[in-house]
């Protein structure tokens, strides 16, 4: 086979394969938010405030909207229902101007409720694969998030694709996100 052809099979290989891992992200984030939303009554966003509350409190309501990504406001009025819903508590400390967010007791009993389900999943889909299809998997995942992250940083016309494409879809770059940290992780 000419060099030609196989450059082209290995692009539309490469190609299904970053599909086929957006695929499989998002439906891990769909399944992960179903089962939030049913068996704990939170949003995706909710989850993700207590998560980052919980792993960096105490922090302020703009230091949890830039974990996030998301604008002040919107971060603020859904910890605005966590507080009311009696799972995180907002205080002034040492006369700070801006609020230190916590979880409550009850918020990090429910946190703890949820990060059992998620090792349940972990344990689950371990089982389910070959311990070396696991670490193959990892490798191939981390060395795919680093050649991405590489071209991203160095192309400006990416890096503009991104950002717009981050804007107009924030599901997809969550997704994106989750799998980045998975890698890291």
């Amino acid at each position: 086979m000419p060099n030609g052809e196989l450059a082209g099979a290995d692009a539309r290989l490469a190609d299904r394969m970053i599909d086929q891992l957006i695929l499989a992200a998002e439906a891990v984030v769909r399944y992960r938010v179903a089962t939030y939303r049913d068996r704990f009554k939170l949003t995706e966003l909710q989850y993700r405030l207590l998560l980052h509350v919980e792993q960096h409190a105490p922090m302020s309501i703009g230091e949890l909207a830039g974990m996030v990504a998301r604008d002040v406001g919107q971060v603020s009025r859904t910890v605005r229902t966590l507080i009311d819903a009696e799972l995180m508590v907002c205080t002034r400390t040492n006369g700070r101007i801006a609020k230190s967010l916590t979880l409550s007791a009850k918020g990090r009993d429910l946190f703890q409720q949820m990060a059992t389900v998620g090792e349940r999943w972990e344990n689950a889909i371990s089982v389910a694969l070959p311990s070396e299809d696991i670490v193959q998997a990892a490798q191939a995942m981390q060395r795919l998030y680093v050649a991405t992250h590489r071209v991203l940083e160095n192309d400006t016309d990416s890096r503009a694709a991104t950002v717009a494409f981050c804007r107009r879809d924030r599901r997809r770059a969550d997704a994106l996100r989750q799998v980045r940290m998975a890698c890291e992780g």
